[in-house]
């Protein structure tokens, strides 16, 4: 069966650069925003190929400065054979 594949993304400029996302035990980082929902594997965002199956994700946005704050998120994703998955990360 082919892989399948998710993409997390952000629609915040802000956020670009300082979000790192773990997948599966592989780390990627989202470098562009996004001004609405993408297609998988997007320049910018944090794309994974897998084979079927649910995976645990976590990602974290640190945002630099003085009155930096640190966000996380912490969840599964199921990925389907051939599939396309989109996950958005910061509001």
């Amino acid at each position: 069966k082919p892989n399948g594949k998710i993409t997390f993304w952000t629609k915040d400029v802000d956020s670009v650069g300082n979000v790192t996302v773990t997948c599966n035990g592989t780390t990627a980082n989202i470098t562009l925003a996004q001004t609405d929902t993408p297609a998988c594997s997007v320049n910018g965002a944090a794309t994974y190929s897998f084979a079927e199956g649910t995976y645990a994700y976590t990602a974290i946005e640190t945002t630099p400065g003085a009155n930096g704050t640190t966000e996380y998120w912490s969840s599964t994703v199921t990925i389907t054979s051939d599939g396309c998955l989109t996950v958005k990360l910061v509001d």
